[in-house]
């Protein structure tokens, strides 16, 4: 699976490209480090609905780990899917 497959699973739209470029940047500083959506809410500047309309998406096409019991996500910095992050 890999970013292209959550792509095709969003909407195809300036925003969302825009919302999806915050997020992953955002996990791209913190490699390996379990954040939930409110973290990157806060870390985004974004609203809780845009942030849980990717999370969940992302994690599905297995470009983020989720933590059922923790509620939280992680990008394990998987370097192929990196260069297609780039």
């Amino acid at each position: 699976m890999s970013l292209a497959r959550a792509l095709t699973r969003l909407p195809c739209d300036g925003e969302t490209e825009r919302l999806l470029r915050d997020v992953l940047s955002v996990f791209g500083h913190h490699p390996s480090e379990w954040l939930s959506e409110r973290d990157i809410q806060t870390k985004t500047g974004r609203s809780g609905s845009d942030v849980h309309a990717v999370l969940p998406v992302l994690s599905a096409a297995y470009v983020l780990d989720f933590d059922g019991e923790s509620g939280r996500y992680r990008y394990g910095g998987d370097i192929a899917l990196g260069i297609e992050i780039d």
